[in-house]
């Protein structure tokens, strides 16, 4: 089994650290406001486009289809609502 050399020990501390004085932070006075930044600013922002599907289907196909007995039901799917509609 092969010995590794230790590392040299390190420097003892000093026993007592010199003191030194405390240090006051200057005093600074508040900056003055720029007129630049208090104006107001207007942000323009870009409306999403809306994605739409219109499809048609034949009066032959809507009348096979179609029942007097019960409402069809219909959903609207959107990006921020899915809600149903009742067709009568």
């Amino acid at each position: 089994m092969s010995e590794r050399e230790r590392p040299p020990e390190p420097p003892e501390p000093p026993e007592r650290l010199e003191e030194l004085p405390p240090v006051e932070p200057p005093e600074l006075e508040p900056p003055e406001p720029d007129e630049e930044l208090l104006e107001p600013v207007e942000y323009f922002v870009e409306e999403p486009e809306l994605e739409v599907w219109v499809t048609s289907v034949p009066k032959s196909v809507q009348f096979e289809h179609t029942s007097n007995f019960a409402p069809s039901t219909l959903m609207v799917f959107g990006d921020d609502v899915s809600a149903p509609h009742i067709s009568h």
